[in-house]
């Protein structure tokens, strides 16, 4: 079990490049400083899940967020002219990953020769607080 005394509990859902998706908690993601992070599992079908190595290199994208359930029936917003949004300082973007979808959001900076760098959500209902996204899974960034 990770000592999580002075370390911040972050919850992750996990998007590898392969496709896969892993729920779970970690206490040491530092993408620009270390090049994997511990991952505890979150899975009710499994009672006593496990801790893991994750290396952020063979990853899409790692989603802080608020609860693992989420609303699978709510639809996020995708456009920044929607009514009611206001957004926290920082450029507009859209990402597209290699894999067709897209992802909206705002962002402080963006340089393609990093591991990767932080967007956040344009709607603050969204379930993600933010979004870690690995430079080398992006087809495309286009600043609105």
């Amino acid at each position: 079990m990770v000592d999580s005394t002075s370390k911040t509990m972050q919850k992750m859902v996990v998007h590898k490049a392969d496709g896969t998706i892993v729920k779970g908690i970690s206490y040491n993601f530092s993408p620009y400083i270390n090049i994997a992070f511990h991952l505890e599992q979150v899975d009710p079908a499994v009672a006593d899940a496990k801790s893991v190595e994750v290396r952020i290199a063979t990853l899409k994208a790692i989603f802080i967020v608020k609860s693992f359930p989420g609303n699978p029936e709510y639809k996020d917003k995708k456009c920044f002219q929607d009514e009611g949004i206001k957004l926290q300082p920082g450029r507009k973007a859209e990402i597209e990953f290699m894999d067709g979808e897209k992802i909206y959001g705002v962002i402080f900076t963006f340089d393609p020769k990093k591991i990767g760098f932080w967007l956040f959500p344009i709607d603050p209902n969204d379930n993600n607080e933010k979004v870690f996204v690995v430079s080398n899974m992006v087809k495309e960034v286009k600043f609105v």
